[in-house]
C-alpha cells in the first residue's frame, strides 16, 4: 500500500531539523512549498531540498546522504 504524506507538522519538524543540523534553511516561498506541496518520496523530496537552496543534489555525496537519511525517517516510518 502506498505509504502515506508526512503531516504539515512532520514536514516542518523535519525543515527545522535540516536547517538546524546541515544548515538548509528556508524561508518564505520555499519553506511554504515544500511544507504545502511536499515532493512524494523522501529521494524527491531530498532532491527538492537541494534544489531549493541553489545547489546540486550531486554535488555533494556525504551531504545528499545525511539529509536523505533524515528525510526518508519521516517519509518512511509511518507507522500510523
Amino acid at each position: 500500500p502506498m505509504s502515506e504524506m508526512p503531516t504539515t507538522d512532520d514536514l516542518e519538524t523535519l525543515l527545522g531539523v535540516l536547517c538546524v543540523e546541515l544548515g538548509f534553511c528556508f524561508h518564505g516561498e520555499a519553506y511554504d512549498r515544500l511544507v504545502d506541496t511536499p515532493p512524494a518520496d523522501a529521494a524527491a523530496f531530498t532532491e527538492a531540498v537541494f534544489l531549493a537552496e541553489g545547489r546540486e543534489p550531486t554535488s555533494d555525496r556525504r551531504l545528499y546522504d545525511q539529509v536523505y537519511f533524515r528525510v526518508a525517517q519521516v517519509y518512511d516510518n509511518r507507522n500510523y
